[in-house]
């Protein structure tokens, strides 16, 4: 390959490259950066089950600008289906404008412990100003959202639609935002491009000095 031909080479190698980033960066893993949290360990003592006091769930006050997750702890008390669950992510009051909205996530009968929500992408908030997490049963049995006396600072629990009776209520939550690692693929795919293009460099010097 002469020096004029490699433009075009590296040309079209990053051209993939960038293709096949975006194409796979949706199976890409993140890391989670916790942003706010009633708890960070350990199991809640008290339940309430979300289909018999909604419209229900947890504000909180986000310091980061973006959310993109948030934990919750379950336990399926009853029934025998287990329990599909969703998350709404609110602004303005838990009845409020819907900002974004979780996969649903299927807990299997007599599941017991935290589950991860995630939304389609990191979702822009305004820091400072509170916000709500809205749990909604989409199918299944009428499991239990877990709670306990955190006293976070930052939001309560809410049932029916306003704060509960104690203000150190809350339900255990974690939330913050997801950064984008690459995958193996697309790392390995950078490695073999690199590598590629070093070869050919090498060859057209070899070349230009025969």
């Amino acid at each position: 390959m002469t020096t004029k031909d490699a433009g075009p080479f590296l040309r079209s190698c990053v051209a993939l490259l960038l293709v096949l980033v975006f194409a796979d960066s949706t199976f890409a893993q993140g890391t989670f950066v916790y942003d706010q949290q009633s708890a960070t360990n350990g199991r809640a003592t008290g339940g309430t089950r979300i289909q018999d006091v909604q419209p229900m769930g947890q504000s909180f006050t986000p310091q980061s600008s973006l959310v993109g997750f948030v934990q919750f702890q379950f336990g399926d008390f009853v029934g025998s289906l287990g329990a599909t669950v969703y998350v709404s992510l609110m602004e303005n009051s838990i009845t409020g404008n819907v900002l974004a909205v979780s996969a649903p996530i299927f807990m299997p009968n007599n599941f017991l412990g935290t589950t991860n929500f995630l939304f389609p992408s990191n979702v822009p908030v305004t820091p400072g100003v509170e916000h709500y997490f809205r749990p909604v049963l989409q199918s299944g049995d009428n499991t239990d959202l877990l709670s306990d006396l955190y006293n976070y600072q930052g939001g309560t629990a809410i049932f029916l639609g306003a704060a509960g009776p104690n203000p150190a209520r809350d339900f255990w939550f974690r939330e913050g935002y997801i950064v984008p690692e690459p995958s193996v693929a697309c790392l390995s795919l950078t490695v073999a491009v690199v590598a590629v293009w070093s070869r050919r460099r090498t060859s057209c010097r070899h070349a230009r000095g025969k």
